[in-house]
């Protein structure tokens, strides 16, 4: 019975401390295109992180065996890729992106109910639906 409540305790106090954690770590991608004898150029662009109001991204490395790189952003979306290019790859073209992440709380706290009826837009989201049953693969 000591045992159960001091796991229980432990379990406690590990959740509790955990909940005021920042959620961060590193994250790597290795991108490895397939190629055959006779490629000539393979180019990747790939989603590139940025920090912003939610995430802080660093410590960024890039590597590979690539014949050029830059990172670009699109005027159009804004959003932001890493370019890299092979000329007649003579073995498998990788390409390695590593980053450190910390991410920030997006909950807000503050909301409280008002008591008050959602807006009519949402209603017909709320309504109950009939389900439909998945159809089985042919």
């Amino acid at each position: 019975m000591k045992k159960i409540g001091f796991i229980t305790a432990l379990l406690l106090l590990a959740t509790t401390a955990m909940a005021g954690t920042i959620p961060s770590g590193t994250l790597t991608f290795t991108i490895t295109p397939k190629i055959t004898e006779n490629t000539e150029t393979v180019t990747v662009w790939i989603p590139y992180p940025m920090s912003d109001a939610f995430q802080t991204i660093d410590k960024m490395d890039v590597s590979g065996n690539y014949s050029e790189s830059a990172v670009y952003r699109d005027p159009a979306s804004e959003a932001v890729y890493l370019y890299a290019n092979w000329q007649k790859p003579a073995k498998a073209p990788t390409c390695v992106m590593r980053f450190h992440i910390a991410q920030r709380d997006r909950r807000n706290t503050a909301i409280t109910d008002n008591g008050g009826a959602f807006p009519e837009l949402v209603q017909e989201y709320l309504k109950r639906r009939p389900s439909c049953r998945p159809t089985p693969p042919r």
